[in-house]
This record gives C-alpha cells, structure tokens and sequence, in this order.
C-alpha cells in the first residue's frame, strides 16, 4: 500500500477521534451543567438576598459597598441578584465591610 493511502487512512482516523471527543465533551458538560445549575443558582440567590438585607440594614446603598469593597456598584448588584458567581475574597471583604463573621458549612 502506498505511504499516502496510509497517511489519508490516518487523517480519517484522528478525525473520527476528534468528534468523538468532541461528543463526550459535549455530553459531559450538558451532565455537569444539569446537576449543578439548580443548586448554584439557589445558593447564589440566597447569598445574594441575605447580602442585599445586611447592606440595607447598614445603611449602605450599592455603591458605597462596592467602593468599599473595591469593586463596581454593577458587580453588587449582580452579587445581590444571583446572577454573579462570588469568590470567597469578595465574600470575605463584604463580611468584614458589614461587620459579620463568613462562615462556610458544607452540606
């Protein structure tokens, strides 16, 4: 057999390879998303409504805590809403800014 049937039978190989992983990939992502969303998005919610009372209850508006947070009012607001994943620094900055203890339990 010549050396570029060999090539070509190789080419197609990879390809097949290729969109096979590239299906996997796809249908893990599409699993993971399914399994977490629902609890991410709740838990976010959460946070952000008990964050949202603390701040009013400070007498804080959006701003002012992201100024003092050293972010942009927006990104409160996303926080405040849920629609913004939080890292555990800016919840730690929030915390201290609002005069509460972050404590994490994991369920």
């Amino acid at each position: 057999m010549p050396p570029y049937y060999q090539r070509d039978r190789f080419k197609k190989q990879l390809e097949r390879r290729k969109r096979k992983t590239a299906r996997l990939n796809d249908e893990l992502r599409k699993k993971v998303l399914a399994k977490e969303k629902p609890i991410t998005d709740e838990l976010l919610a959460r946070i952000g409504s008990e964050i949202a009372g603390l701040r009013t209850a400070a007498g804080l508006t959006q701003r002012k805590l992201g100024e003092l947070a050293g972010t942009y009012q927006s990104a409160i607001g996303r926080m405040e809403t849920g629609r913004a994943n939080l890292t555990i620094k800016n919840l730690r900055k929030i915390a201290k800014i609002l005069g509460k203890k972050l404590k994490i339990e994991i369920i």
